[in-house]
């Protein structure tokens, strides 16, 4: 857990909010899972634990790919600590999904925005590889980083153009900044991504 969380944190009882680790394995029932939301996560929930995850300036899209995987809940790093601390603590009371207030003027509506606001649904998969694509990584850059083949990845973009009704790059980009997915800079929708 990085030492700024840690911070926050520090004073819940023993193991009654815990870092997760890469492998995940370590949980006990009952605890308030934190994890970095800029890290892979190789992790599933169980009904006794609830997974908090953390991270600056969140997005929509990034929300509902968390919602996904099993999250009960959205810290903003860029919201006063005091406020997190107070949402981790609502976790520990059952109250949940919890979010911080960067996060939660799009809590009530994550369901609907990755269905009807897309016009169709993407799956996990074709959200994580939306989100490198968009921050500039190269189809093989976005294997290398996921575990797959590239090849793998020109399918699932194949696969977000049609979703998305798209048939370039340029369109692409345009798309998924207009929805929030993430923030496409101008010189990134300008120049379309090498394949």
């Amino acid at each position: 857990m990085e030492e700024g969380m840690k911070l926050i944190v520090q004073g819940f009882s023993g193991d009654s909010v815990r870092s997760l680790s890469h492998d995940g394995r370590h949980v006990p029932d009952g605890a308030v899972v934190l994890h970095h939301a800029v890290q892979n996560l190789d992790w599933q929930p169980n009904s006794r634990q609830l997974l908090l995850v953390y991270r600056e300036r969140w997005l929509p899209l990034d929300m509902v790919m968390w919602k996904r995987r099993g999250a009960s809940g959205w810290l903003d790093l860029l919201d006063p600590a005091d406020e997190i601390r107070e949402r981790v603590a609502e976790a520990l009371r059952g109250i949940v999904p919890v979010a911080t207030a960067r996060c939660r003027p799009f809590l009530h509506r994550m369901d609907d925005f990755s269905d009807s606001r897309l016009g169709c649904r993407l799956t996990g998969r074709e959200l994580h590889v939306s989100q490198l694509l968009a921050r500039g990584l190269s189809s093989k850059e976005a294997a290398e980083q996921l575990g797959i083949s590239p090849h793998t990845v020109q399918m699932h973009r194949k696969a977000l153009y049609r979703k998305l009704g798209v048939r370039s790059a340029v369109q692409f980009f345009q798309k998924i900044e207009r929805l929030g997915v993430v923030a496409v800079t101008q010189t990134r929708a300008l120049h379309p991504l090498p394949v």
